[in-house]
This record gives structure tokens, sequence and C-alpha cells, in this order.
């Protein structure tokens, strides 16, 4: 018994793959502002230029 896919996307026809990406697309909805702020906060990312300066700076001198 093989664990591969029976099928493969590009094997299926356009109308099939259209009606697989609307549904992907209806049943996680885009996230909101709100919940795209949230998570970047959540994530500890830096919101400025400056920030991602220094976090490079600090990952470079850990793995120099």
């Amino acid at each position: 018994m093989s664990d591969l896919p029976k099928y493969y996307f590009q094997d299926l026809p356009a109308e099939i793959m259209d009606e697989v990406m609307q549904e992907m697309a209806s049943i996680q909805p885009e996230p909101s502002l709100e919940e795209i702020d949230h998570w970047l906060n959540c994530q500890n990312v830096p919101s400025t230029i400056p920030g991602w300066y220094t976090q490079a700076e600090l990952f470079r001198a850990e793995h120099a």
C-alpha cells in the first residue's frame, strides 16, 4: 500500500481545482487587521526596520 496521494493537483481538471481553491478559501477566511497585529505581537517580531537590523545583528553575534 502506497502513502502517495491518488491524484496530484496537476492531474485535476481546471474546474475541479477552482472548486478546491474556493472551498479552501471559504474554510479559512482572511484574517482581520486586528488578528494580524495580535499574531505579530505574540511572535515577538520587530515592528520597525531598525528592529530588524538589531535582531539580525544579535543573530549574527550568536552564530559567529
